[in-house]
């Protein structure tokens, strides 16, 4: 097989008769990456992908291809519109994917609408390292669109929410799974100025009368209502990144499962006024792997966009990361980490919109962050918002806000699940009912003037404030009865047993008749007169009998003698219910420890209980030894209902740290429940790194113990619950 140098010089050369295949080493010169076959057909190819030799033969280019051979040069300099469009009109017409080069392609000129038919698939693909430069287009640079299939119908009979069939005057042109849109001149928001707009997918058509895969979810006029219906083949981008110039984008319109994977998506500047990405009136939208920098919106969802979801997500110096709007129908956002954005969690006019595992660090400097879910419906589940300057933030607006807009709220409930944030809090507007569960932020305002059915908290959910106004409040039911004893501090720890004799030995032997342990149970000791090393400690059981058992591992042989008393409870240990070893930059996954004291009889009247905790684990070798820790009191009162402590802790290569917060910190809005953490007592932090050594950035341990002291006042007080709660992450450089 001949081998040709470039493209460019094919029409002054002549190829030998007889060759009925050739080979060109590139487009402009050879080695510049489009090196492919040609082969050589009866007449002129209706495509880009082909040239003509001097001896008057056609040369048509045999798949797979790379735009580079159509003349696009990734230097991110030379515009590389024409070529492009020709490479994407060759792939369309071969039915073939298209690879682009790897570099910077500068689009300088805004290529004219890509329609991608029915039945048809254009994949554009790349090998990781491929960034289109959009700088012009009016907005959008490039658009690609389904068919138009007809446009300007007219309804010849009223939509109520609900229906599942549109009379229209004409859908002789209409296919099933085609995609049926809606536009009303009525503006349902009038703050921003979104008329109603549905979008539908056709199920099936009998005359006139089209059924739809999925209910109207708004009232319709037929006197006010456009209606258009498109049809298209499936987009798939992978691997396709792209740089917008403030105020261009790149466009879907009309597409049915359009796929984007394992891209950024950038404006030029944090929070430049840039979309860029615009989905307007699509469905099944997917996007994974995904990094969103520096702009506006960079994932707009709009104009009625059904059924997308996003997942695997980092986003950073945004206003917000992905933003359904436009009246966009349940739109689901997965797994998304976001630095220093303006909310995260935000959507515009909206159906059922969705978040869920979702990580919001607010950095010190950042512009004031205010969430909301302005949504009918919808939901936020595993949110967390850090902010790394430990400064709570009142009011609804904080962590997670959902107002709606008028009546339609009312045929959808709104649900939050383990949401934790300092900055703001819950709230909720024109909705049928909300469920908050085991959520701990700073707020919960919810006011019946809003036209909320019906609020349902569960008794795992924390809030400094807690507001709910002349509704109806519903308290989720527990799974099983979680009480308190009445009896004295040592009655948070179960039963208690009396000391008679400890051993000087090794390991040392604690005597006290019926003490009901067990080997591996945690037990604590204080009282011990004499051999006080012991006192406020907690240890391991070993070699039980009915009477006695040993430290494990705790050698008392050079201890001072027992002379008399002392008590052994049960301690209580933090155990982690959620580690996730993975290499990160900057902070870890939370680590997640609770302690819940349970009993079979209630606390009832003043009394001060002391809680003590263990945390224990080992140091990756990826951190720099930072950790921050949150520790939670939780107290649930028949009479005073839910609330909580919360302190914030810093601790740096197992150096104590002091608290942040105040000594004691109300529960509850009357003040006559309050919790402290107990900093003062000898034993706080002084068993930081004592088993592991000094901790540093190898895998020494980190070891910590601390009290927990609730002081109940008021002697009407009824307790259920008394919970301990720990929330860690750690910073680390890989």
């Amino acid at each position: 097989m001949p081998i040709y140098a470039a493209v460019v010089d094919m029409p002054s050369l002549s190829v030998p008769a007889g060759t009925s295949a050739l080979r060109v080493s590139g487009y402009s010169a050879a080695g510049d990456g489009a090196d492919a076959l040609y082969r050589r057909v009866a007449s002129q190819p209706a495509h880009n992908g082909k040239f003509q030799t001097r001896d008057g033969a056609w040369w048509e280019l045999v798949p797979p291809f790379n735009a580079a051979l159509f003349g696009v040069m990734a230097d991110g300099v030379t515009d590389a519109a024409t070529g492009l469009a020709n490479a994407i009109a060759t792939a369309q017409f071969l039915n073939q994917p298209l690879e682009l080069p790897a570099g910077d392609i500068a689009i300088d000129t805004p290529l004219s609408t890509i329609i991608i038919p029915a039945d048809t698939t254009l994949d554009i693909w790349s090998r990781g390292k491929t960034r289109l430069l959009i700088n012009v287009g009016d907005p959008a640079c490039i658009d690609f669109s389904g068919e138009i299939v007809a446009t300007n119908l007219a309804l010849t009979a009223p939509i109520a929410w609900g229906d599942m069939v549109i009379n229209v005057n004409d859908a002789s042109s209409a296919h099933v799974g085609d995609i049926l849109f809606l536009n009303s001149d009525t503006q349902v928001e009038t703050s921003y100025g979104y008329d109603k707009q549905m979008l539908g997918v056709i199920a099936s058509i009998n005359a006139n009368a089209v059924s739809l895969v999925e209910p109207a979810n708004f009232d319709f006029s037929a006197l006010e209502t456009v209606v258009s219906i498109y049809r298209s083949g499936m987009l798939r981008l992978r691997g396709i990144s792209w740089k917008c110039a403030l105020g261009k984008r790149v466009d879907f319109t009309s597409l049915k499962a359009p796929y984007i994977c394992d891209a950024t998506l950038e404006g030029t500047e944090v929070r430049a006024a840039t979309d860029c990405l615009v989905l307007r009136m699509c469905e099944g939208v997917r996007g994974e792997r995904l990094r969103l920098l520096n702009s506006r919106y960079p994932i707009n969802v709009s104009n009625a966009s059904r059924n997308s979801e996003f997942s695997d997500i980092y986003a950073e110096g945004l206003q917000h990361p992905i933003d359904a709007n436009n009246w966009a129908y349940n739109t689901t956002i997965k797994r998304i980490t976001g630095l220093n954005n303006t909310a995260v969690v935000e959507c515009h006019p909206s159906f059922e919109t969705k978040f869920e595992d979702v990580v919001d660090v607010i950095v010190p400097d950042q512009q004031a962050s205010l969430v909301g879910l302005r949504c009918y419906g919808g939901h936020a589940k595993r949110v967390r918002s850090v902010d790394t300057s430990l400064t709570p933030v009142s009011g609804a607006g904080g962590v997670i806000s959902l107002p709606s807009y008028r009546y339609l709220g009312q045929k959808y409930d709104r649900v939050y699940e383990d949401i934790v944030g300092l900055r703001g809090g819950l709230g909720a507007r024109e909705v049928n009912g909300v469920y908050i569960r085991r959520c701990a932020v700073n707020s919960i305002d919810i006011d019946i003037t809003n036209d909320v059915g019906f609020v349902e908290v569960d008794d795992r959910t924390t809030a400094n404030i807690v507001n709910i106004r002349r509704t109806v409040q519903r308290t989720a039911p527990r799974a099983e009865p979680i009480v308190l004893p009445v009896v004295d501090e040592w009655g948070a720890r179960g039963t208690v047993a009396s000391i008679t004799a400890v051993t000087n030995s090794k390991p040392g032997v604690v005597v006290a008749p019926a003490h009901g342990r067990s080997d591996g149970d945690v037990v604590r000791i204080d009282g011990v007169v004499g051999m006080t090393q012991l006192n406020k400690r907690t240890f391991t059981v070993a070699n039980a009998s009915d009477d006695t058992f040993e430290l494990w591992d705790t050698d008392t042989s050079a201890y001072p003698r027992y002379v008399s008393g002392g008590k052994v409870a049960s301690g209580v240990i933090m155990k982690a219910a959620y580690v996730k070893q993975v290499p990160y930059l900057g902070w870890s996954p939370t680590l997640h420890y609770k302690a819940v004291l349970r009993n079979s009889s209630v606390q009832v009247g003043a009394i001060s209980l002391t809680i003590p905790f263990k945390l224990k684990h080992n140091y990756g070798i990826q951190e720099l030894g930072h950790r921050e820790l949150e520790i939670t009191i939780r107290a649930v009162s028949r009479n005073r209902g839910l609330s909580m402590a919360r302190y914030p802790l810093m601790v740096f290569h197992g150096s104590p740290s002091s608290l942040t917060a105040g000594s004691a910190v109300s529960l509850g809005n009357t003040g006559t429940i309050t919790a402290v953490i107990n900093n003062t007592a000898q034993h706080f932090f002084t068993e930081i790194a004592a088993e592991g050594g000094e901790a540093g950035t190898e895998h020494d341990q980190f070891y910590l113990t601390a009290d927990a002291v609730m002081t109940v006042t008021h002697a009407a007080d009824v307790i259920d619950l008394v919970e301990l709660e720990v929330l860690e992450r750690r910073l680390g450089l890989a």
